[in-house]
């Protein structure tokens, strides 16, 4: 059986009425989902005194196929189910010998048993000629954590706030989507950094700014406003401290190179009369921060300008990949570059 992406919703009504599927395979990005959700089928199932000995967990290559078969063959102690997790598991792609133990194994699960799959990367992305993908189709249910909408996270992340005594609104939440992502273990540490650090019941902007850690694609933003005003001194030292933070040269200019595709298309897309629901449609943004702060620094810019750019911070990539030009120097000669051809 294979369930929707987000099809954790649909598990949960099967917690809520505990009834659960044989097999469940887990994955997709959102560890923290994953994770809660696994923690309440755990509860559901194992609950008891002797849950020690209802429960079996494997780690990665731990999981071998005289264990496996050993945890199923042992039936379970004061209790209806029993359950087995294969954690970081590579359902995918498995050695032989789990491979053919659970081809073996699948179509034929005892009643009692349940067992859960963590698979060991965010796609799940099975050979599907093979004998035991063919199987997992037909019984397994898979279950994808995939990163969260805007309009689901915002109201988690006011939940969470109010949980350590503070409130936020609803822009300052999207700006703290904008600022350290969409994931929500990452973002359940900068809320509690933050919501310690705010001296207020509100959380403000500055609160956020003064202890949430940005990722590096947003204080590229940063970068993009200082040169749509001119200011290539600040741009260049905006670079010079994400390469002190260790940073490569490489990465710094992947990013920058990205944000100038971004930069551009948001130049057209105000030529067209286009606004921040298609740049956000475009550029798959979750949070409509982004797509605002673009459109206000190609305003600023020519759409000219915003072509050269891309071209130069590719020609600056292909020089300094292949050795043509010192990296300690590649950013800096890029930035007089833009700024010459204002």
């Amino acid at each position: 059986m294979s369930v929707p992406k987000n099809g954790y919703k649909a598990l949960r009504k099967s917690i809520d009425e505990g009834r659960f599927d044989p097999l469940y395979i887990f994955h997709g990005e959102e560890e923290y989902l994953r994770d809660n959700y696994l923690s309440q089928v755990r509860e559901t199932l194992t609950s008891g005194p002797m849950q020690d000995f209802n429960l079996v967990v494997f780690e990665g290559k731990g999981a071998t196929p005289e264990a496996l078969e050993a945890a199923l063959d042992a039936m379970p102690v004061f209790s209806e189910k029993k359950l087995i997790i294969l954690r970081n598991f590579d359902i995918a792609k498995p050695d032989k010998a789990m491979r053919e133990a659970l081809e073996e194994l699948v179509p034929v699960l005892p009643d009692y048993a349940h067992i859960v799959i963590v698979h060991n990367s965010p796609e799940y992305k099975p050979d599907g000629r093979t004998k035991l993908a063919k199987l997992l189709s037909v019984h397994a249910t898979l279950i994808e954590f995939a990163r969260q909408e805007q309009a689901d996270l915002i109201p988690w992340i006011k939940r969470r706030f109010r949980a350590h005594g503070r409130e936020i609104d609803t822009r300052d939440a999207e700006y703290l989507i904008f600022l350290c992502g969409s994931l929500m273990t990452p973002l359940t540490l900068e809320i509690e950094k933050v919501a310690a650090f705010a001296q207020s019941e509100r959380v403000k902007r500055s609160d956020i700014d003064a202890v949430a850690v940005p990722l590096i694609e947003a204080v590229m933003y940063d970068m993009t406003d200082a040169v749509a005003e001119r200011d290539f001194a600040r741009a260049l030292h905006i670079m010079s401290d994400l390469s002190a933070l260790g940073h490569e040269s490489v990465n710094l200019l992947g990013a920058l190179g990205r944000q100038m595709r971004q930069l551009y298309s948001a130049a057209l897309a105000l030529k067209e009369g286009k606004g921040a629901p298609y740049l956000s449609a475009l550029w798959a943004f979750r949070s409509s921060y982004p797509a605002d702060r673009l459109l206000r620094a190609a305003r600023k810019l020519t759409p000219a300008w915003c072509a050269f750019a891309v071209r130069a911070c590719a020609d600056t990539d292909g020089e300094l990949k292949s050795a043509l030009r010192g990296r300690e120097r590649a950013l800096e000669l890029l930035m007089c570059r833009l700024a010459d051809a204002m």
